[in-house]
């Protein structure tokens, strides 16, 4: 082999190292789903809300407050907001357009699970979790998160 050869192997073997070693892997699968934790709950929902592109399409699963108005659906926990514990963190939830299960009543802990998706309203894109379930549960956790 003469020198020229030896170099161009050479070359692709090194670029074909690096795109291969430098290739950015997901460290969460599609399938695990992702529990927001009372601990740091805040935390953990603006991490959604910042990474949206590495959530979309994943299972999230947390506990909070349900509410609902004429125009949308939440499961929610109390947080900092600009006059004390008025903030609201958490995510719109949607049913499935077929579903036939009814809502829990206001203010009810629940325990959601459901998929991120995104939506565009007015230019604007937001984030909701398409509901896989809906559990009510008797014992409630922190209504009032700082983390």
């Amino acid at each position: 082999m003469n020198k020229k050869s030896f170099f161009t192997v050479l070359v692709v073997f090194i670029s074909l190292f690096f795109s291969v070693s430098c290739e950015k892997k997901d460290s969460h699968s599609q399938n695990e789903i992702f529990e927001i934790r009372e601990r740091m709950f805040m935390g953990q929902v603006n991490d959604v809300y910042k990474n949206r592109n590495s959530f979309l399409g994943r299972t999230i699963r947390y506990e909070g407050l349900f509410t609902k108005n004429e125009l949308f659906s939440a499961v929610f926990r109390y947080g900092p907001g600009c006059c004390g514990d008025d903030g609201k963190v958490g995510f719109e939830v949607r049913w499935e357009p077929d579903h036939l299960m009814q809502d829990p009543a206001e203010d009810s802990w629940v325990e959601v699970t459901g998929i991120l998706k995104e939506y565009e309203y007015s230019s604007l894109k937001y984030l909701y979790l398409e509901i896989i379930s809906l559990v009510e549960l008797n014992k409630r956790g922190a209504v009032f998160v700082r983390q």
